[in-house]
Order: structure tokens, then C-alpha cells, then sequence
């Protein structure tokens, strides 16, 4: 196994564990982010799953030279033990002790870390039923502790490479089985998942190709069919949507195809700033309010604003760091960027490089929200909220209470609540006139990765939000109460936005499903299955398209309404 395969095992490793953040981070010093391996060929858990059976070697290993101490062991064919091929020979000739199985756990066995505080279970569809440890009273592995059929299914090799595996004459994983194991029935990863009355097939979607790196971000033009797309390769994208998708008609699909073969590519220059070999990922992307002007904050600390056509308006780089964060004032004349540097700029495009820099959060921005053209807030890893005004540099209020890194912000539709979550596993609802928060949910039992409002009156909103525990749940935000918890994922979800009518919320995660449910009962009305995890979900202003960003370079176009 390489070095660049390890890198990209911890990649995947810290991106599935929820540290999203230290992903991000690591990507790019490691430059998995320019990496060849297809992530989406590789299973959740792989790097776990590696270890664990490097971990059973060696207890196999030595296990077998404790017991053949003043002594020789001989191996099937009489030669002693010096390679793992040796092991494997012994271990298959002679009789079982219960101390370890003939062959290694199945590569799909869940595994979860002694003593983590956050009790993160890494792999999917576990072959260990709950309650089975295979641990006996001595702390040994024991195939006997196990129910029937998993000892039978070990002894047989099912489900897994048995300890004998050797591919290349190498004892380790190579690249061509790295590459390769998603298609192992051990690692199906929903990967049949059984098509219904409310699935979306492939052949319904407009499937935009041309990044040749993760999608991380989207954005719908508020007046226009274009749509904007930022990656990992340095780049984004504007794309003119068909008013009609595939849909399995030949002339509605060619008609789809040739609408987005030709997008217009805006490349991210790499500044002064750009460490050598770094991509410059595109990490946020918004339309203005009056879809003329296209904003984008990149890796190098740069945001840059576009025209409608893609020309390059103006290049705003005031940051030190990546620019995580950025969002359009509601008149579409302010621009508000957050940053690693710690800082917020309100930049003003328009008029000249007028800016005001905000340096009230001791670490990383990690997002920000309008309430009014004279009011925002942000949040940071830092663990608090500001609320700010434009015109003043000093907050007009901290907000403090969560216990870990705030990921996000969002005022309501009126502007009278404002919704924020955390790692900490909650989520919150302040008002804007006081330090303390007006209800505290707490439902949730990993880490909360986002929040949205419902676009509907105050009377009738709805919070949504979304967790690496795999639900999405609703709140009534008068009450805290949670009317609905949503569970249809078995990954964590990283997204979630509801329709502009509020009458559907879709869903993202990266068990690569997107899920459109219904609001009123909480049922699935589509779903659609692509083939990587879902980074981010933007619907159209009309409400009859969705996109949805995937980890596999490319962004899907769908219709969320049933078919007739």
C-alpha cells in the first residue's frame, strides 16, 4: 500500500468521523485533494477495517510464535513459520482453540474506539450483531463468544478475505485491491439499494460533468435557469439548465446534454498566498439577489466576484486564510466573507474596495448570516456567535453556551430568531436581544452539521436540522419540541434545505442518498442514489429542481416532484 493511499485512508477516516474541519486541513498538505483514487470506489470505514485485520495479523502472528516457543512449529507442508502465508497454513491445518478464528473478521466488521467520548461507530452494515463483542473474559478475541452463524460464516471465509489473502505476494492491502474492494459483497455499502414508487433513476437526472475533483458547493441564480457549481480543482462553473430534464426521453436527454456540455469555467488563479502544489479550492459560491453578480471564496483567502457571463468583476483579498464562508446581503450590494484567519470583511464590490473588518472571534469563521442589510451574525469554532452591525466593528452581542466548534447560523425569515448548532450535539434558538438562549434541543446524539429555517411565517416555522448521528429532525421553535425525527440515512448528513414553499425538505448524506420528504408527515416522497456523499443541496427559486453536490466531481440536476 502506498503513501498516498494511506494519506487518503485518514482523509476518509477524519471526513466519516465528523472531524470536517481536520479533513479539510490534512487534504491539503497531503494533497489527497490531487490524489488519482477514486473516493467513490472506496467503502466507509476502509481505514478501520485495514487496521483491524493488520491488528489480527499480529495477534495471529504472535500468538502462534508464543505457543511455539522451545520449540519449531512447522507449518502444513513441514517448512517452520516466516511469512504470514506461513500463519495462514498452520492456522488452516490445525484444529480450532476458540482463541482465534480460521480466517480474519470480515472486512465490513464495525469497530468502535475504547473510551471515545463521542462514540463515533466506524464501517456500515457490521458483521458483529450488537451485544457480540467476540472479546472472552481474558480480553482475547473467541470465536465462541459469537452467535452460530457468524462462527460458521468465519470458519467458511464468508463475507470477508480470509487471513490467506494474498494479493501480489504482499500480506497488506495493495492498490489494486484498494481500488477494487467496494465490489467486495462485504463492503456493499447500500450498494442494491431496492428501487421504489418514489425513486429517481438515472436517467431522470442531468448529471453536470466537467470538475475533476469534489463538488463542495452550489448556487441557484434567484432571476435564471443558471446554475453555479464550485470544486476542489480550482475552479467554478456556471451551467444553463434545460427547463426540461432527461426523463427518459431521447430528445428531452439530448436536449439536456447539449444545454450543459459548454459550461463557462472560471478559473481560481492561485495568488502569492497559495502554498506550492496546494489546488485552490472553490469553497463557497453565491449569487447575488439580483443574479448579476456571482461571488466565490477560495482556499488562497481570495473572493472574487463575477459577471453573469463569467467575467472577473472584482478580486477581493483582504483575508490570510481560506475564506470558508461567504454570503450576499439581502439588496445584493454587500458582500460578507468569514474566514481562518478569525476575521469577517463586509466588502462593497460595487463602489470600490470599501471594507470593514470584524476581529471579534479567537478562531476560525465557519459561517455567517444575514438578518437585514444592517445586521448579521457569525460563528466560529471559537464556540461562540456575534451578532453585528454594519457601520461598527464591535459586536452588538457574544453569544456563548456551546461547548464545542459552532458549524452554523441562520436567522429565521422575520429575523426575530436566530438558529445556531454544534459539535457539542445540540442545537439552539437565541433571540437577538438577549445572551441566553430562548430553547435548547438536545435530541441529537452525535454532532449537529447544520440548521435551516423553514421559509413559511412565524406562525407556522419550522427548524430543521441535520447530524452525523444520520437523522434530520423538525423543531417547533416556540416549544424546542421535536415533531418529527426523519430516518432515512445511515450515514452522516451534511445537508439539508427546505422548498420554497416549505412544504418538502431534501436531505444529503454520505450513504450518497438524497431524500425528499414531506413535511407535513415526515414521509419519503423521493429519493435519489448517486455514487458518492453528498456535500451540499440548493433548490431552484421555483422549487422544481434541486442540485445536489457529490464527492465524485460532479453535480445531479432532479426533479423532486412525482412523476405523473
Amino acid at each position: 500500500i502506498t503513501s498516498e493511499e494511506v494519506n487518503y485512508l485518514i482523509f476518509r477516516y477524519l471526513q466519516e468521523s465528523g472531524y470536517i474541519h481536520s479533513a479539510f486541513a490534512f487534504g491539503h498538505e497531503s494533497h489527497v485533494y490531487r490524489s488519482s483514487i477514486d473516493g467513490s470506489q472506496i467503502p466507509p470505514g476502509a481505514l478501520l477495517s485495514f487496521l483491524q485485520r493488520g491488528l489480527s495479523y499480529a495477534e495471529i502472528e504472535a500468538s502462534l510464535h508464543e505457543g511455539t516457543k522451545g520449540g519449531t512449529h512447522s507449518a502444513a507442508d513441514g517448512n517452520s513459520i516466516n511469512t504470514l502465508m506461513d500463519v495462514h497454513r498452520a492456522l488452516v491445518s490445525r484444529p480450532q482453540t476458540g482463541l482465534y478464528p480460521s480466517t480474519m473478521p470480515p472486512v465490513s466488521a464495525s469497530f468502535i474506539p475504547q473510551g471515545s467520548s463521542n462514540g463515533h461507530q466506524f464501517g456500515v452494515n457490521s458483521a458483529l450483531p450488537q451485544g457480540a463483542s467476540g472479546m472472552n473474559q481474558a480480553g482475547n478475541k473467541s470465536s465462541e463468544n459469537l452467535p452460530a452463524e457468524l462462527r460458521a460464516n468465519l470458519k467458511s471465509g464468508e463475507n470477508g478475505i480470509s487471513s490467506g489473502s494474498v494479493i501480489n505476494n504482499a500480506p497488506y492491502p495493495t492498490s489494486a485491491w484498494l481500488n477494487g474492494i467496494a465490489n467486495s459483497n462485504s463492503m456493499d455499502h447500500n450498494m442494491n439499494i431496492k428501487q421504489t414508487s418514489t425513486s429517481i433513476s438515472q436517467s431522470e437526472v442531468l448529471i453536470l460533468r466537467g470538475h475533476n475533483a469534489e463538488v463542495f458547493c452550489c448556487s441557484w441564480n434567484p432571476v435564471s435557469s443558471l446554475l453555479a457549481t464550485g470544486a476542489a480543482d480550482s475552479t467554478a462553473r456556471i451551467w444553463a439548465i434545460p427547463n426540461v430534464l432527461p426523463s427518459g426521453s431521447p430528445t428531452a436527454a439530448a436536449a439536456a446534454l447539449a444545454a450543459s456540455a459548454s459550461p463557462i469555467v472560471l478559473k481560481m488563479e492561485e495568488s502569492t498566498t497559495t502554498p506550492a502544489g496546494r489546488s485552490n479550492d472553490c469553497t463557497s459560491i453565491e449569487w447575488n439577489a439580483q443574479g448579476i453578480r456571482l461571488a466565490t471564496g477560495t482556499y488562497d483567502g481570495v473572493a472574487r466576484v463575477w459577471s453573469e457571463a463569467g467575467e472577473l468583476v472584482k478580486t477581493l483579498d483582504r483575508h490570510e486564510g481560506p475564506v470558508l464562508a461567504l454570503k450576499w446581503s439581502p439588496s445584493g450590494e454587500a458582500l460578507l466573507t468569514g474566514s481562518v484567519d478569525k476575521k469577517a470583511i463586509l466588502w462593497y464590490p460595487s463602489s470600490g474596495n470599501d471594507t470593514m473588518i470584524y476581529e471579534h472571534h479567537t478562531g476560525p469563521i465557519l459561517d455567517l448570516d444575514w438578518r437585514d442589510d444592517q445586521c448579521f451574525a457569525t460563528s466560529s469554532t471559537d464556540k461562540s456567535v456575534a451578532i453585528c452591525n454594519v457601520g461598527s466593528t464591535k459586536p452588538a452581542m457574544i453569544l456563548t453556551g456551546h461547548q464545542d466548534e459552532v458549524n452554523s447560523v441562520r436567522w429565521n425569515p422575520s429575523g426575530s430568531l436566530l438558529a445556531t448548532c454544534s459539535d457539542d450535539f445540540t442545537a439552539r434558538i437565541w433571540s437577538p436581544d438577549s445572551p441566553k438562549p430562548r430553547q435548547y434541543l438536545s435530541e441529537h446524539t452525535k454532532e449537529v452539521l447544520a440548521v435551516r429555517w423553514s421559509p413559511l411565517s412565524d406562525s407556522s416555522s419550522l427548524l430543521a436540522t441535520a447530524s452525523h448521528d444520520s437523522t434530520v429532525k423538525l423543531w417547533n421553535p416556540e416549544t424546542g419540541v421535536c415533531v418529527s425525527t426523519l430516518t432515512g440515512h445511515a450515514d452522516p448528513v451534511y445537508a439539508i434545505a427546505f422548498s420554497p414553499d416549505g412544504s418538502l425538505l431534501a436531505s444529503g448524506s454520505f450513504d450518497r442518498r438524497v431524500l425528499i420528504w414531506s413535511v407535513k408527515d415526515g414521509c419519503v416522497v423521493r429519493d435519489f442514489y448517486g455514487q458518492s456523499g453528498v456535500f451540499e443541496i440548493k433548490w431552484n427559486s421555483a422549487g422544481d429542481r434541486i442540485a445536489a453536490c457529490f464527492a465524485n466531481s460532479a453535480c445531479v440536476v432532479l426533479d423532486p416532484r412525482r412523476s405523473p
